[in-house]
């Protein structure tokens, strides 16, 4: 009985310890390039995975340029 307890223990341990690396698929990323007296320049992109390395400290981030949504201007000119 001892001997299964320290071996459930064990294995426990090794799943607790292999959790190196955070992921989350629900990033929203901002994009904002506007200056005064212009045109507004900004887009939104829902689609961003992000990766959390627990152990460094460091955050890696996919990103796809082509799932950024600008807002568009209505187009109205008259010929």
């Amino acid at each position: 009985m001892k001997k299964i307890i320290q071996i459930m223990l064990l294995f426990t341990v090794i799943a607790t310890t292999a959790q190196e690396k955070m992921v989350s698929y629900s990033g929203i990323i901002n994009f904002e390039a506007s200056i005064p007296l212009f045109e507004e320049v900004n887009a939104i992109n829902e689609k961003t995975t992000c990766i959390l390395i627990t152990k460094t400290g460091q955050i890696i981030c996919w990103i796809s340029i082509k799932d950024f949504k600008f807002k568009k201007k209505n187009d109205a000119r008259t010929f």
